[in-house]
C-alpha cells in the first residue's frame, strides 16, 4: 500500500512528441499484487516464478482503485495491463464493484485462474476487462491434477468459452510434455479440439520448461528427471563456460528417466492446434 504510483511522464512526454505518435496505442501497466495465493498454497510444479518471494500480498482495494484512477487522469490513456501474476479472489467483492462504478473509462487486462463461477467473469466484464490471460495449459483433467493447478478440463472450457463469448481478447497457452503425463490423455485432446475451434486459440503451444526455482528444477529426481541443464539458447548469447551459463539460466532442458519423447504422442495435438491458429 506504501509503494507510489508508476511514473511514465518520461515516455509519454516522448511519446506526444514523436512524429510516429499516430501509430502508437500506449497501455499503461500496474500493479496490485505480487506473488502467487494458489503457490502460496500448492505451487505449480512448473511454474518458477516468485522465486525469491512467493508469499502473496496484494494492495488494499481502495488503494488499487484510487491509483488507476490517477493513473487514467495523468496520462489520459483508457487501457491498462497489471503486472500480477495471480488475480487477487477478495477483488470480485471489493475492487471490481469499484471500477464498474467508476467514473472514468478504463480497459484492463488480467492473468488468473478459470475456475471461476459465472458471476464472477460477469463481473469481470463489467468492470472494464478488455483481455483475459488464463492459466489453461492442457484440457486433460489428470494432468492438470499432477501438476497442481487447482483447476479441472471443465474449469478451462468454461472460462474460454465465457470470455471468447464476450468477444474479448483471451490470452492462453497450451503445454505438452509435462513429467509423468499419461500418454493416452493426448488421444482425448486431439478428439477435443475441432469441437472448439470456434473459441480463442492459444497464443502459443510448446513443450514444458524447467524452469529457475520451479519445483522441476528444485526436485527433478521427483518427477523422473535427469540432466538439467541451460537451454542451448544461451550458450549462443553469452561467452562463458557451461557451469556459468548455469549460475545465469533461468530456462532449462531435461532428459525424461524412462527416455520418452512427448513428441511420439503429443504431435497431432500440436498439428491441430497450429491449424487452429491458422
Amino acid at each position: 500500500n506504501a509503494l507510489p504510483d508508476p511514473d511514465f511522464d518520461d515516455y509519454f512526454t516522448r511519446w506526444r512528441r514523436s512524429p510516429i505518435q499516430a501509430a502508437i496505442d500506449p497501455l499503461l501497466y500496474f500493479e496490485t499484487s505480487r506473488g502467487c495465493w494458489w503457490g502460496q498454497k500448492r505451487h505449480c510444479a512448473f511454474c518458477g516464478l516468485n522465486g525469491s518471494r512467493l508469499v502473496f500480498r496484494s494492495k488494499e482495494p481502495k488503494r488499487a482503485f484510487e491509483e488507476l484512477r490517477r493513473l487514467v487522469q495523468r496520462y489520459g490513456i483508457s487501457r491498462a495491463c497489471s503486472a500480477d501474476n495471480n488475480f487477487d479472489p477478495r477483488y470480485f467483492d471489493t475492487l471490481l464493484p469499484l471500477l464498474a462504478e467508476a467514473d472514468f473509462p478504463l480497459a484492463f487486462v488480467y492473468e488468473m485462474k478459470t475456475n471461476l463461477r459465472r458471476d464472477q467473469a460477469d463481473a469481470l466484464l463489467r468492470a472494464g476487462l478488455g483481455a483475459a490471460q488464463l492459466g489453461i495449459e492442457t484440457f486433460s483433467t489428470p494432468i492438470l491434477k499432477l501438476i497442481g493447478k487447482g483447476a479441472t478440463a471443465v474449469h478451462n472450457l468454461q472460462a474460454l468459452k465465457w470470455f471468447s463469448e464476450a468477444g474479448i481478447e483471451v490470452k492462453w497457452n497450451l503445454l505438452y510434455g509435462f513429467p509423468l503425463e499419461p500418454p493416452e490423455e493426448y488421444k482425448a485432446i486431439a478428439q477435443l479440439l475441432p469441437a472448439i475451434v470456434h473459441l480463442a486459440p492459444p497464443l502459443a503451444v510448446g513443450r514444458v520448461r524447467m524452469d529457475r526455482f520451479s519445483p522441476y528444477f528444485e526436485r527433478p529426481a521427483e518427477f523422473g528427471l535427469l540432466n538439467p541443464r541451460p537451454h542451448r539458447a544461451f550458450g549462443y548469447v553469452y561467452p562463458f563456460d557451461q557451469c556459468s551459463l548455469a549460475n545465469l539460466a533461468y530456462y532449462y532442458e531435461f532428459d525424461f528417466a524412462e527416455g520418452r519423447d512427448p513428441w511420439d504422442y503429443a504431435a497431432p495435438v500440436v498439428e491441430l492446434v497450429e491449424r487452429w491458429q491458422e
